[in-house]
Protein backbone atom coordinates (compact mmCIF):
# COMPACT_ATOMS: atom_id res chain seq x y z
CA UNK A 1 0.00 0.00 0.00
CA UNK A 2 1.07 3.38 -1.34
CA UNK A 3 -0.40 5.21 1.20
CA UNK A 4 -2.72 4.74 4.91
CA UNK A 5 -4.86 6.86 6.52
CA UNK A 6 -5.17 6.62 10.09
CA UNK A 7 -8.58 8.42 11.41
CA UNK A 8 -8.77 11.11 14.12
CA UNK A 9 -9.62 9.97 17.45
CA UNK A 10 -12.32 11.73 19.21
CA UNK A 11 -10.62 15.43 18.96
CA UNK A 12 -7.32 14.56 17.15
CA UNK A 13 -6.40 15.28 14.14
CA UNK A 14 -6.35 12.20 10.96
CA UNK A 15 -2.83 11.05 10.13
CA UNK A 16 -1.79 10.37 6.20
CA UNK A 17 1.16 8.37 6.03
CA UNK A 18 2.93 7.44 2.45
CA UNK A 19 5.55 5.42 1.89
CA UNK A 20 7.83 7.04 -1.13
CA UNK A 21 10.19 4.68 -1.41
CA UNK A 22 7.56 2.67 -3.30
CA UNK A 23 7.28 5.23 -5.76
CA UNK A 24 10.57 3.97 -7.53
CA UNK A 25 11.00 7.05 -8.65
CA UNK A 26 7.48 7.56 -10.61
CA UNK A 27 6.44 10.92 -9.11
CA UNK A 28 2.98 10.62 -10.88
CA UNK A 29 1.82 8.06 -8.63
CA UNK A 30 1.90 11.18 -5.53
CA UNK A 31 0.21 13.25 -7.87
CA UNK A 32 -2.48 10.57 -8.56
CA UNK A 33 -3.07 10.59 -4.58
CA UNK A 34 -4.08 13.70 -4.50
CA UNK A 35 -2.48 14.37 -1.13
CA UNK A 36 -2.85 18.35 -1.33
CA UNK A 37 -6.75 17.92 -0.44
CA UNK A 38 -5.80 16.21 2.76
CA UNK A 39 -3.51 18.97 3.74
CA UNK A 40 -5.98 21.32 5.57
CA UNK A 41 -7.52 18.22 7.68
CA UNK A 42 -4.74 16.14 8.19
CA UNK A 43 -0.93 15.54 9.16
CA UNK A 44 0.77 14.04 6.55
CA UNK A 45 3.65 12.17 6.86
CA UNK A 46 5.65 11.11 3.87
CA UNK A 47 8.61 8.50 4.59
CA UNK A 48 11.54 8.72 2.28
CA UNK A 49 10.00 11.67 0.66
CA UNK A 50 12.90 13.46 0.15
CA UNK A 51 12.15 15.19 -3.64
CA UNK A 52 8.88 14.38 -3.41
CA UNK A 53 7.24 15.79 -0.82
CA UNK A 54 8.01 19.90 -1.20
CA UNK A 55 6.13 18.61 -4.34
CA UNK A 56 2.68 19.16 -1.83
CA UNK A 57 3.39 22.69 -0.44
CA UNK A 58 5.95 25.27 0.75
CA UNK A 59 5.58 24.58 4.47
CA UNK A 60 6.85 21.49 5.61
CA UNK A 61 8.79 19.92 8.17
CA UNK A 62 12.02 17.61 7.14
CA UNK A 63 12.55 15.27 10.23
CA UNK A 64 15.75 13.13 9.97
CA UNK A 65 16.81 10.22 11.70
CA UNK A 66 20.24 9.04 12.20
CA UNK A 67 21.71 6.01 13.84
CA UNK A 68 24.96 6.51 15.53
CA UNK A 69 27.45 3.87 16.22
CA UNK A 70 27.06 3.95 19.85
CA UNK A 71 23.13 3.23 18.71
CA UNK A 72 21.89 6.77 20.08
CA UNK A 73 19.42 8.25 17.60
CA UNK A 74 19.90 11.98 16.39
CA UNK A 75 16.59 14.00 15.30
CA UNK A 76 17.47 16.67 13.08
CA UNK A 77 14.83 19.14 12.15
CA UNK A 78 14.92 21.41 9.02
CA UNK A 79 11.93 23.57 8.35
CA UNK A 80 10.13 25.10 5.53
CA UNK A 81 7.86 28.03 5.25
CA UNK A 82 5.72 28.62 8.14
CA UNK A 83 7.36 25.88 9.90
CA UNK A 84 10.66 27.95 10.64
CA UNK A 85 8.17 30.59 12.79
CA UNK A 86 6.86 27.17 14.85
CA UNK A 87 9.96 25.69 15.46
CA UNK A 88 11.98 27.68 17.57
CA UNK A 89 10.54 26.79 20.63
CA UNK A 90 11.08 23.03 19.79
CA UNK A 91 13.31 21.07 22.28
CA UNK A 92 14.15 17.15 21.75
CA UNK A 93 13.81 15.56 25.03
CA UNK A 94 16.54 12.69 24.96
Amino acid sequence: MLARVHPAGAAGVALVHVDAYRLGGDLSQLDDLDLDTELERSALVVEWGEGAAERLSDDYLVVRLERREDDVRLVTLEPHGTWATRTPDLRLAG
